[in-house]
């Protein structure tokens, strides 16, 4: 019984068949202690509510502070990476751009190679055409000579003494390169006839004689 808990003095109450009879104190000292049950059982519902709003307003603030630090951190992750990837595009293009002028040096280089070989090539083209054509010149006036001298008198055995190979060799190329000298420097050389020709070799004179006689 409630009153039996609520430590009531035996004297301030009786119990009857169906009834239970109270003295003035007992009843004064039941709603006393029903007081006090009833303060303990409100003062509990109080604090588990405030100790409620107050987790929900920590858990509020907790999840507030954790987005927060989280935006934070996602917002220094794509400073960091947007950083990262300039660094990155900017080393590419320095990269890219020396690449393109070693490869512009490079073909630089090969172009001024390709055109000194086209050059030297032309040049020996020249200079065989040139080369071909004395022969052909000197072959002519050979020819030309041996025919004018057989027409007229054929000489008999040669009087004076007939130049070495090694003398008219140096003579033919010091001939040769007076020859390609001159067509050098000239672009286009008037046409040469047979007395001009004679004219030009007649330092050979001595050697043309020698190769007729002979």
């Amino acid at each position: 019984m409630s009153f039996l808990m609520a430590e009531v003095p035996s004297n301030l109450y009786a119990l009857g068949r169906s009834k239970v009879f109270f003295k003035e104190a007992a009843i004064q000292t039941l709603d006393e202690r029903r007081h006090e049950l009833l303060l303990g059982a409100v003062k509990t519902l109080q604090s588990m509510i405030r100790r409620w709003r107050a987790r929900a307003i920590f858990d509020i603030l907790r999840d507030a502070e954790r987005q927060r630090r989280e935006e934070i951190e996602r917002r220094r992750r794509e400073e960091e990476e947007r950083k990262r990837r300039e660094v990155e595009e900017k080393r590419r293009k320095e990269e890219d751009e020396r690449r393109r002028k070693e490869e512009e040096e490079i073909r630089k280089k090969e172009e001024m190679a390709r055109r000194a070989i086209d050059e030297e090539r032309r040049r020996q083209e020249q200079a065989d055409a040139l080369r071909r054509q004395q022969d052909e010149r000197y072959e002519a006036a050979l020819r030309e000579r041996e025919d004018r001298e057989l027409g007229v008198k054929r000489p008999a055995t040669a009087v004076t003494k007939a130049p070495t190979s090694s003398s008219y060799e140096d003579e033919y190329e010091r001939m040769m390169e007076e020859e390609m000298q001159r067509e050098m420097t000239k672009n286009s050389a008037p046409a040469m006839t047979f007395d001009d020709g004679l004219d030009e070799w007649g330092a050979l004179e001595p050697l043309l004689n020698h190769v007729v006689v002979v």
